[in-house]
């Protein structure tokens, strides 16, 4: 009687923990889930993009955690496809040996320089970092382990994470941001599913009992918010990318005239574009032309476009 009450005690508890599984984490990324992104559009070209140390906020290991952030994300960059990503350590490099190592600081681009060997910088800042760590009493599910597995006395630890993260590439040469985002990070979840270790035993403490936040655990919660920052800009990514190879393409003059001149576009979303004059013929430095009268500024940036555009041929988003 004993074995036939603890089979469908125990088959209802699997039942009932798959279900919890769902409950708890739902949609939501993992650790495991890091970094797999949607594929790039096809036929784009990957601009080359510098990442420097991120600006953080967090009064302990500050600097420790800037570096992580910044490795990272260049290494999730690099996952998505959609950028030739220089990553901290030698983007440094690069700049010592311009003589260009103040020009951009952890969190901004100091001044304008051309920075040969990239097409962007990309700075960002890690703020509002906050973690706990508390002692719960098990719920139904897990009181119904307990009681097969002979358990009991142990307690769950929830974790509740936030984590701001705000990034911006920037075109150097011209310190003209082409893509921003800020988001915000926040879940609260058992934290074996945020991927966090409790080596503590937590038997002996009380329910609502706060447990202490490691480097560790900083860490592994900046990558989460990382991994959703991108998640969040990847479309803002693509229309930019989209738009910076239109502008490309629509650059090359078919059939140039003879006798021409170089006029530099400084206005071009990505590196100047060159077109072409007529030798002798004047080019107004202020003064607009009339398809300028009617054009559009981006929401975003304030960019302004031709009255046809949908998208903004300097960032990307939506007009």
């Amino acid at each position: 009687m004993r074995i036939h009450l603890v089979r469908p005690i125990f088959l209802l508890a699997c039942a009932a923990m798959g279900m919890g599984c769902n409950l708890g984490g739902g949609s939501r990324m993992s650790l495991a889930d890091v970094g797999n992104y949607s594929a790039a559009p096809s036929a784009m070209n990957r601009p080359r993009l510098g990442v420097t140390t991120f600006a953080c906020d967090v009064e302990t290991s500050a600097h420790a955690l800037g570096d992580y952030a910044a490795d990272q994300f260049a290494q999730m960059l690099s996952k998505s496809g959609r950028f030739a990503v220089v990553n901290r350590q030698d983007f440094a490099s690069l700049l010592d040996r311009q003589n260009l190592s103040s020009a951009i600081k952890p969190g901004q681009v100091v001044q304008a320089a051309s920075i040969d060997g990239v097409d962007y910088a990309l700075v960002g800042s890690i703020s509002n970092l906050t973690i706990t760590k508390k002692a719960e009493e098990p719920g139904m599910v897990d009181k119904m382990k307990d009681f097969v597995t002979r358990a009991g006395g142990r307690k769950d630890v929830t974790v509740t994470a936030t984590c701001g993260v705000g990034f911006s590439i920037v075109d150097p040469v011209t310190n003209d941001i082409v893509i921003s985002n800020n988001s915000e990070f926040s879940r609260t979840a058992g934290a074996q599913d945020l991927g966090i270790d409790v080596m503590e035993d937590t038997s002996s403490l009380a329910a609502g009992a706060e447990l202490p936040v490691s480097h560790a655990d900083r860490e592994k919660v900046v990558r989460l918010a990382l991994d959703d920052a991108i998640r969040k800009s990847l479309s803002k990514i693509d229309r930019f990318l989209a738009s910076r190879r239109s502008g490309a393409m629509a650059s090359t003059p078919t059939a140039p005239p003879s006798h021409t001149v170089n006029v530099i576009e400084t206005a071009a979303p990505a590196a100047a574009r060159t077109t072409t004059q007529p030798a002798g013929a004047t080019v107004p430095a202020v003064a607009p032309s009339s398809s300028n009268v009617a054009a559009k500024s981006c929401p975003v940036c304030g960019a302004q476009n031709d009255s046809s555009a949908k998208f903004c041929k300097k960032c990307g988003s939506k007009i």
